[in-house]
């Protein structure tokens, strides 16, 4: 039997994250730059920069990179990497997966539980659930791309994704929802989703 993919701790793992940065609402999101993430254990740097100071040489030719540099885990992604901020936020924001869910591998398995961690830390599901039932429409891709910092192509993916299956609860999606919206707005789009989830299963 294939092993599953393990959605709802890669989503605890991104929420918990997230609440470390301090966000201070919603629009804060808009912004997020990953090369500042702060990752227990973790250094996030270029790979040009390591080379000039560590004065190791690597053969590197992708956008981003996990390596172990004595005995630290260090997130390496390019700085001239095609497609801009956006795209180089993915980058770190899957490498950062791979380093949080002990991915000591890689594997078809291990790429998509990072995939899936890089769009919760991006697109926190409850964070566009809130916005949908706000606005009262599901944001549309080019909507999702103004409020997260992300491409158009991770938007449209995480758009349909989160199209086809019901919202997921938790405590840790709580928690973050009350962090990123005011609590009247919290309030709101609680009861809201609340009426929907049980459409949403049928």
């Amino acid at each position: 039997m294939a092993a599953l993919i393990r959605s709802e701790l890669c989503a605890a793992a991104a929420y918990r994250l997230l609440a470390r940065q301090g966000l201070g609402s919603i629009y804060s999101l808009g912004f997020f730059d990953m090369r500042k993430i702060e990752v227990p254990g973790v250094i996030v740097d270029s790979f040009e920069r390591f080379c000039e100071i560590s004065g190791v040489s690597l053969a590197f030719d992708g956008l981003g990179a996990t390596i172990i540099y004595r005995g630290r885990r260090i997130i390496l992604y390019r700085e001239s990497a095609p497609g801009g901020a956006r795209r180089l936020n993915w980058t770190i924001a899957h490498e950062v997966g791979h380093a949080l869910l002990c991915h000591a591998e890689s594997t078809r398995l291990s790429e998509a539980e990072a995939d899936v961690f890089a769009a919760e830390l991006l697109m926190p599901e409850p964070a566009i659930r809130v916005l949908d039932a706000f606005y009262g429409y599901p944001l549309s891709p080019g909507e999702l791309t103004a409020w997260f910092n992300v491409s158009r192509v991770a938007a449209e993916r995480r758009r349909a994704e989160l199209d086809r299956r019901p919202s997921i609860d938790s405590p840790a999606a709580d928690e973050l929802i009350k962090r990123l919206f005011p609590e009247h707005i919290f309030a709101q789009a609680g009861r809201i989703l609340h009426k929907l989830s049980p459409l949403c299963e049928a």
